[in-house]
């Protein structure tokens, strides 16, 4: 009995092992994959593209949107109106606008900032980061992109772009530290396995 108890211990030990290396090998894949495609803010206002990518994030019951949101499309809104020739394209949760509505904060950002509301494209339905990225390719049938999101995002984002098929390019936009960032630091790593598979064994 003591035997059998053994093996089944040692084995466990053995899955749990190979897990934490799958996991930790296909994060690396992916930053390593993204890592060329990360560029500037500077480089991105010389770099061509068909659109700028603002990702969502949360937003407040007063429709005020996090810290995270703010800064994705203040940078995004910075790019475009270096070049407007870069549609701006804001894509996030607003599926059910009446209670919860991610594009509309990101457009009161954008507009405040300058940006014209006719060089403004939304995604309502981007509920995730692949539905934006699939979204900009099928929908707004856009072949070349600069995606502005957070650096513990970014990675995902541009790889998810890539293997869409999209000339994918990533600009950080990090200004300042955020209370959130340990939690959603630990959360994109699980994101990064689900998008693995998502984009080499499932499309």
């Amino acid at each position: 009995m003591k035997k059998k108890t053994k093996i089944i211990l040692t084995a466990f030990i053995c899955l749990f092992v190979a897990g934490i290396a799958f996991v930790a090998g296909v994060n690396i894949y992916i930053v390593n994959y993204a890592k060329p495609y990360i560029i500037t803010i500077e480089e991105a206002k010389e770099t061509d593209a068909d659109c700028v990518l603002a990702l969502g994030a949360q937003v407040f019951p007063d429709g005020t949107p996090c810290d995270q949101l703010y800064d994705r499309v203040l940078f995004a809104s910075e790019i475009h109106l270096e070049d407007k020739n870069k549609k701006l394209l804001l894509s996030g949760d607003s599926h059910n606008s009446t209670e919860y509505d991610e594009i509309k904060a990101m457009k009161t950002v954008a507009l405040s900032l300058g940006v014209d509301e006719k060089n403004i494209l939304s995604d309502p339905v981007g509920i995730n980061t692949l539905a934006s990225v699939e979204n900009m390719k099928n929908v707004f049938q856009f072949n070349s992109s600069i995606i502005v999101t957070q650096e513990y995002h970014i990675y995902r984002s541009v790889y998810l772009a890539r293997k869409l098929g999209i000339d994918a390019y990533g600009v950080s936009s990090d200004p300042r530290s955020y209370a959130s960032m340990p939690f959603n630091t630990a959360r994109e790593i699980l994101a990064r396995v689900k998008a693995f598979f998502c984009v080499e064994f499932i499309n």
